[in-house]
């Protein structure tokens, strides 16, 4: 009976690991955050960029579902009025985004637009390969 019983536990445990999702990112070169390294050279006139503050205990899971409410420490480019910003999680839900991968304070690049009936950011997200750095800006 143990030697049955030992297949079993084995046949289960693998069946629950492929059933769990898989959110780790393959390639760790693409993986993709909010925070830029640098102000970039060159911007279309519809982009903002500001210099903000995630909150500490912020998840990514609580980003990805919903996106987060970031603090503005100050507007490098564009008219943004306010004390904080709502930062969308649109474009972010590959299992390469990381938001907060070059970390929860600094630069993020986005366009200004509309969520939930509130003044949101649609950010642009950069990649661990190019420095955290727009590519062609």
């Amino acid at each position: 009976m143990a030697s049955f019983v030992r297949p079993l536990l084995i046949a289960a445990a693998l069946l629950s690991t492929a059933a769990s999702p898989a959110w780790a990112c393959r390639a760790p070169p693409y993986v993709e955050a909010l925070i830029h390294s640098e102000v970039p050279r060159s911007l279309p006139d519809d982009l903002v960029v500001l210099q903000v503050e995630f909150a500490p205990d912020l998840t990514t899971g609580e980003f990805r579902r919903a996106g987060a409410q970031a603090r503005i420490l100050r507007v490098l480019r564009g008219r943004v009025l306010g004390a904080s910003i709502w930062v969308s999680p649109e474009d972010g839900g590959s299992s390469c985004s990381y938001p907060f991968a070059n970390g929860r304070v600094g630069l993020i690049v986005g366009r200004l637009g509309t969520q939930g009936g509130r003044r949101a950011l649609e950010p642009r997200w950069v990649s661990r390969r190019s420095g955290f750095r727009l590519r062609g800006h």
